[in-house]
Order: C-alpha cells, then sequence, then structure tokens
C-alpha cells in the first residue's frame, strides 16, 4: 500500500496460506496482477482475481517476457485528479463546491461546506466532514491548504486546517483554541493568532455579501 507497485508477481503458495488469502485481506488495488508459481491447477481461480497472467515454474524467459508485455500493452487506468471543483450550476442557486480525495478503498467527493477541519496524523491526513466517517488520505497537509479556498479553511496548526463556517469560538486559555460547531477542540499556534482573526474578520465580511 505504501510502494503502490504497477505490477506485482505473486507466488499460490505461503506456507498454510495463499496468494489468494493475501489478496482477500488487501483493499481494491490498481496494480497490475501475474502469478508465477509451480501450481497450474489454480489456473482458473487466479483469473478470477483479474490477473493479467499465469507463469508457471520452472519459469521460462520467454513467457515472463510476454506476461510483462501485456502490462504495457494494457490501456491505461483512467485516474481522477484530487482537487476543488464546481457541480455544474442548477436553477438560480449558486452550485455547491467539492473536493475530490483518493485512497485505496476509492475516490471520494466531499462538499466543501461539509468539512469541519482537516487533521494531519503522522503520515495520514484525515478530513472530517459533518455527517459521515472521516476520509484518510496520505497526501501532505500542505498540498490539501493550496487546493482549498481561503480564507474560507485556515492552517490553525501545524497539523491542522479549519473550516471558518464552522467555528463556534476562540478561547483564550492555554494559549488560544479553536472551538467547532460539534464541540471538537483545536489548537491555534501562537504565531497564527492574529492571521485568525483577520481570516475571520475578512471570511465573516465575505459570507454578509
Amino acid at each position: 500500500q505504501d510502494t503502490k507497485p504497477d505490477i506485482v508477481f505473486l507466488d499460490i503458495s505461503f506456507g498454510n496460506e495463499t496468494g489468494f488469502d493475501l489478496l482477500e485481506q488487501l483493499p481494491p488495488q490498481h496494480f497490475s496482477l501475474i502469478f508465477v508459481t509451480a501450481y497450474d491447477q489454480f489456473a482458473l481461480d487466479a483469473f478470477r482475481y483479474n490477473a493479467l497472467d499465469y507463469v508457471l515454474k520452472p519459469i521460462d524467459p520467454e513467457a515472463l517476457r510476454k506476461a510483462v508485455a501485456k502490462v504495457h500493452g494494457r490501456p491505461a487506468r483512467q485516474q481522477l485528479r484530487e482537487g476543488v471543483w464546481q457541480l455544474p450550476s442548477q436553477g438560480s442557486g449558486q452550485a455547491p463546491w467539492l473536493i475530490t480525495l483518493n485512497n485505496d478503498k476509492g475516490y471520494f467527493f466531499l462538499p466543501l461546506e461539509k468539512i469541519l477541519h482537516v487533521e494531519s496524523i503522522g503520515k495520514a491526513v484525515y478530513f472530517y466532514c459533518e455527517g459521515r466517517d472521516p476520509v484518510l488520505v496520505t497526501k501532505n497537509i500542505g498540498e490539501y491548504e493550496q487546493m482549498l479556498p481561503q480564507p474560507a479553511f485556515f492552517r490553525c496548526h501545524q497539523s491542522h486546517l479549519v473550516h471558518l463556517r464552522w467555528v463556534d469560538s476562540y478561547l483564550f486559555a492555554d494559549g488560544g483554541a479553536i472551538i467547532l460547531r460539534d464541540g471538537k477542540q483545536l489548537p491555534l499556534a501562537r504565531r497564527r493568532k492574529d492571521d485568525f482573526l483577520d481570516a475571520m474578520n475578512t471570511y465573516s465580511q465575505e459570507a454578509g455579501r
């Protein structure tokens, strides 16, 4: 999952388990799968797992070359880019803006107005939204800061982006904390206090237009 390979060569036998058992434990993948094994009786099962080819041991170099050539001959998978976009307008109301996110499970289209805050934990970034479970992605939080509109989304801390729409209050105690409408408390870096207040002023003025 971390390396995101283009091609995986997989054996059938792993002691008490099989390559099929391993595939069952993985989320949906986007690599090309080639089985390399001494067991020809599992070929049908292999293709049920969308294997591109099935190479028998001992390996014939020409058979392996042809299997890899199939990968290069396969049409590239269509990928959706992560980014912010607007739905087509319907009627007189303003069409909502969304952000496209993707991870190993699939693509997610989140309305910007529903995003409460974004948090970075280790190598993972979580989008917390109203009415749904958090969405996990693996880009740097700084990349999402560049995607999301400002001043609506504010980098209040090294590990946090807050959607000003959902801010309920700002408390002075303990160096400053942002409280969201759902009760969640986010840290505010001391050096960002003035920038936060400026962003709130700008955002409230724009929202009132």
